[in-house]
């Protein structure tokens, strides 16, 4: 059984990558400190970190992708590995709705569940195993 879906709202996609285009001009014009300042401030913060102390699969990914668009490709994997993924995938999914009128796609119901598993061994291992980050 698959579960079809269809976007026709390509606008969205070329916002999303014109605003992942305007983050990095502004990241390059301000510096990384402004960035990761800013998140600090404004940024979101991870529930599962607050109420657990455990880090999630996603912990630290805002903080890695500024230091991604300034191209400092180990201070973000230092600070989740799926960051450089992930800052990858984005863009070229974006890219890829955008291109298709209307997007239609085919998404078979076991995908999210191994990738909601592979995300929770994922926090397992980082929590429990020094030195992942």
């Amino acid at each position: 059984m698959r579960v079809r879906s269809t976007f026709g709202c390509s606008w969205i996609a070329g916002a999303a990558l014109l605003g992942y285009g305007l983050l990095a001009y502004l990241i390059h014009r301000f510096g990384v400190e402004a960035g990761l300042d800013a998140l600090a401030r404004f940024g979101p913060h991870c529930p599962v970190f607050s109420f657990t102390g455990w880090k999630c699969g996603f912990c630290g990914m805002s903080r890695a992708f500024v230091y991604l668009f300034d191209g400092r490709m180990d201070s973000a994997v230092s600070l989740n590995l799926l960051s450089v993924p992930v800052f990858i995938a984005v863009p070229g999914v974006l890219m890829w709705w955008s291109l298709r009128r209307p997007v239609s796609f085919g998404l078979h119901p076991i995908i999210p569940l191994v990738m909601l598993m592979l995300l929770t061994i994922y926090s397992l291992v980082r929590n429990l195993v020094p030195g992942v980050p």
